[in-house]
């Protein structure tokens, strides 16, 4: 079983407290008295109802009679998830509760919704505080209790009763049995036919003591598949934390993988233009071998010149480029994403708080004109009592309630409209961020292509000035002879 969601109305410390639970480990910390120990109970008492609270039920809510106190659990058991409701009303702290699963109600009343619970969970509330719920200070409650006790609690738990009791039903048998074979023994009669009831007896007491050894060893093989559940739960539950490992491992694999297949892009693109260099230096050289005369020569001169005013137009077109910081763009756009990511989540949890108390105001409103409206010498509306000298602290406290209500309203309303410019901007952020990021990989793309195109160009004009001893060619001298 895991609880998902916890709600409270008028319940000891908290007037007013929803919490949603995540799917993990949860640490309740804070101050001597503010609230952690009345967490814990308002989870047995939504389970098992007021029998399981640490007082009696007059001392449970906050505000006294004249408020409901209302508790509303969610949890999920066996694949499916349960809502349980549980309520204490009126002067005389009248009690109810409801069982539902998804939409369909499965028991109404304090009785049936117990009884429905502990046949859910297989245990009643001493078992359920004995094995998987420790109050504060009852962390050795199982080990208080006397063997006897313990192992009935064990085998409620793990649904071996039957077994138990069959068990013991065979040992009584057999007891009675040989009783039986004592007082007839006893009797002078019949010889022949005491002999036949005392072997019958006898006969009966064997088959009993078989099946007290039966059931046993039923006993003993329900004990062990305890034990190899819980081993395996314990191994599964290892192999979880060893899944969630390899997960961020793979993780920071791919990111790696991505970074170091972009680098043998990268480097394939220059190998290329590095071969395709080599293949050009192959046919110059088998073009210089061929040439004669300085016909040739003015010819090579001529492309050694129009090489190199392309690496210098290329050259001038890089420094052109702004200085972009791909890696910083990236950082930016990710810090971005995740505040605006923080900052949708806030504004929407804003704004769901700000419509719930803002109904809790309008219902606070109704109360209150129902309140101004009622006749002192009329029942009470909320327990069907004359209210008579109570009424001017019924018509107080309905006041009260509503200042408070639309104080708590107003103030939520404006911390959602907060939240929700804070989402704007942040999104605005985000915005600018993704085309700063957009520009930055634009620019850095074309840095990369110039810079390759610049490498190969170098190399051909290295490999052009092999005819003139490694120096730059004179074209008009070259054009005079």
């Amino acid at each position: 079983m895991r609880v998902v969601e916890l709600s409270l109305r008028n319940y000891r410390q908290f007037e007013e407290l929803d919490l949603e639970l995540p799917a993990r480990v949860i640490g309740v910390v804070g101050p001597n008295g503010s609230g952690k120990s009345t967490l814990m109970e308002s989870i047995a008492v939504g389970l098992y109802g007021i029998d399981a609270a640490r007082t009696k039920k007059d001392q449970i809510r906050t505000n006294g009679v004249l408020t409901d106190c209302e508790l509303r659990m969610i949890f999920e058991h066996g694949g499916s998830t349960y809502e349980v409701r549980r309520s204490i009303r009126g002067r005389n702290h009248a009690t109810d509760a409801e069982l539902f699963v998804g939409s369909l109600q499965l028991a109404s009343g304090v009785s049936d919704v117990d009884a429905e619970i502990a046949g859910l969970l297989r245990m009643d509330r001493q078992v359920f505080r004995a094995s998987v719920f420790a109050e504060q200070k009852q962390l050795d409650a199982f080990s208080d209790v006397t063997a006897g006790k313990r192992k009935e609690m064990v085998l409620r738990l793990l649904g071996i009763r039957p077994v138990d009791d069959a068990r013991k039903a065979a040992r009584k048998e057999g007891i009675e049995a040989r009783k039986q074979a004592e007082q007839l023994s006893g009797v002078a009669a019949d010889v022949t036919e005491l002999s036949a009831v005392i072997k019958a007896t006898k006969d009966l007491a064997t088959e009993a003591a078989k099946s007290e050894r039966s059931a046993g060893a039923d006993l003993k093989s329900a004990a062990a598949a305890s034990e190899a559940a819980t081993s395996a739960f314990e191994a599964a539950d290892v192999a979880r934390q060893q899944a969630e490992t390899l997960t961020v491992r793979i993780a920071g694999s791919e990111r790696e993988l991505a970074g170091l297949q972009a680098h043998r892009d990268e480097l394939s693109l220059r190998s290329e233009a590095i071969a395709g260099a080599a293949e050009l230096l192959s046919a110059l050289e088998a073009e210089l071998a061929s040439l004669a005369g300085t016909g040739a020569l003015l010819e090579a001169a001529r492309r050694y010149a129009a090489k190199a005013d392309e690496s210098a137009a290329l050259a001038r077109q890089l420094e052109k480029l702004p200085a972009s910081d791909l890696h910083g763009a990236i950082a930016a756009l990710e810090l971005a994403s995740a505040a605006a990511d923080d900052a949708r989540t806030r504004s929407s949890s804003a704004a769901t708080t700000a419509e719930h108390l803002a109904e809790a105001a309008r219902q606070a409103a109704e109360r209150l004109t129902r309140a101004k409206e009622a006749d002192p010498a009329e029942p009470c509306p909320t327990c069907g009592r004359p209210m008579g000298k109570d009424f001017k602290e019924y018509l107080a406290h309905s006041k009260e309630e509503a200042a408070a209500t639309k104080t708590n309203s107003t103030a939520a309303a404006r911390a959602s409209k907060d939240s929700a410019a804070a989402f704007a901007r942040a999104d605005a952020e985000l915005q600018r961020a993704t085309a700063a990021g957009r520009e930055a990989e634009r620019s850095d793309h074309d840095r990369t292509a110039l810079q390759t195109r610049l490498e190969a160009l170098a190399v051909e004009i290295e490999t052009l000035t092999g005819p003139f001893q490694g120096q730059a060619p004179d074209i008009r001298a070259l054009a005079e002879q």
